[in-house]
């Protein structure tokens, strides 16, 4: 009987706490904290992004905002939107961005964090637009990494909000989370199984690497994906995936000693299919796909590993991150991001993180597959604290052309 097969999550990001609403609009303005280099000012900014300056004054570079906040009833997760003017020395630039944000209650007050992802044009010239949003007790911190294939410059706009207090007590919640989810996931397994999904031996196909050069900081950086085919070839595709997580962290801390650390932020793979497509959704032989989640998948494989489902419904329950994942037939992907109870690490081998079930047209799947990933770098501000900036690597894609036997 055909295997039935679309989506097995290796590593486990998990869902969200369920707290309260909170809806925010308001008009603000920033100036300038900080600029991330160890020696570069606003005239290397302005080279860098081609800006005559209208004003005779040196102004202090600001930002005019709105922004907004929506978190659903009970939810730590909520969407926040930004819109506003870069102000450069009389030059105003429209931006916008919007993304997630994680709500966290410390000792000290209430964070809500996280990166939005946008676009601004500067004299005629699009760029892209990662913005680190914090606010806590009523106080704001915008970090805006503008870039494209050319330039990139990281602008800090506010005092830092996250203190050192902040830092430890977010890495104390972290070091727990993590050693719950070892509970699961170093568990043996005791079970003579037969699955052969994750049994069987996966020819290597091929591989495409974005690059990492010292010289350079900017979204070029930082995701190895890898496809492998189902021995004998079998209709399982596998993408494993690399970070570099550890060589951006030491190529920052060079070009900025007040760099501390960078971690993996959020992970992407996926396919696109042009010849074929996907087929199934579900481990199991008899199953038809059709109306089966992600996590009755997860509960499904890894307990046939002799791992108590009890011990993963309480990690997903007590957890923060996030998972989204796509089954179309001709485009899947997953999304896994690590909040900040979850700390992701695929740097030191390849990471089994997606695999799907493909129905070949004529015994032939053709198309692409791709890997990116975003990082988060903690930055320190002396006399003033921390703030989170965040990066994105290229998107590390290459075709495919394959053979499938029933």
């Amino acid at each position: 009987m055909k295997k039935k097969l679309i989506i097995i999550l290796i590593t486990v990001l998990l869902l969200t706490n369920l707290q309260s609403s909170q809806a925010i609009s308001n008009k603000n303005e920033l100036k300038l904290e900080k600029i991330h280099a160890k020696s570069i000012s606003i005239e290397n900014v302005k080279q860098k992004l081609d800006i005559n300056s209208k004003s005779t004054k040196k102004l202090v570079p600001r930002i005019f905002y709105d922004y907004f906040i929506e978190f659903e009833k009970e939810s730590k997760v909520g969407t926040a939107v930004v819109k506003g003017q870069l102000e450069i020395e009389g030059n105003k630039y429209d931006f916008k961005a919007e993304g997630e944000v994680e709500k966290n209650q410390l000792k000290y007050g209430e964070l809500i964090e996280g990166a939005l992802k946008g676009d601004i044009v500067i004299e005629g010239i699009a760029y892209k637009l990662l913005i680190g949003f914090a606010s806590k007790n009523n106080k704001m911190c915008l970090s805006m990494n503008i870039y494209n294939e050319y330039d990139s410059i990281v602008m800090i706009f506010g005092k830092p909000v996250i203190s050192e207090n902040d830092i430890k007590e977010l890495e104390e919640k972290t070091k727990k989370e993590n050693l719950k989810i070892s509970e699961f996931t170093s568990i043996s397994n005791k079970k003579d199984i037969n699955l052969m999904s994750t049994t069987r031996t996966f020819d290597y196909v091929k591989s495409e690497s974005a690059y990492m050069a010292d010289s350079r900081i900017d979204d070029e950086y930082g995701v190895k994906v890898k496809l492998y085919q189902e021995e004998n070839n079998g209709e399982l595709l596998l993408l494993k995936l690399t970070s570099y997580a550890e060589d951006i962290e030491a190529a920052l801390n060079n070009y900025d000693p007040f760099s501390k650390a960078v971690e993996l932020y959020e992970v992407k793979a996926g396919f696109e299919f042009s010849k074929g497509h996907c087929d199934g959704v579900h481990p199991g032989e008899d199953d038809d796909g059709s109306s089966v989640f992600v996590f009755n998948i997860l509960y499904d494989v890894l307990s046939l590993f002799g791992i108590p489902t009890s011990t993963l419904e309480a990690a997903i329950n007590d957890g923060k991150g996030f998972l989204d994942v796509d089954n179309s037939t001709i485009y899947p992907y997953l999304v896994t991001r690590a909040g900040s109870k979850l700390k992701l690490d695929f740097d030191d081998k390849d990471v089994e993180f997606f695999i799907v079930g493909i129905n070949a047209s004529q015994g032939k799947v053709a198309g692409k597959f791709y890997g990116e990933m975003k990082y988060k770098e903690r930055y320190h501000i002396p006399r003033g604290g921390y703030v989170y900036n965040y990066y994105e690597s290229e998107r590390a894609e290459d075709n495919f052309n394959l053979t499938v036997i029933d």
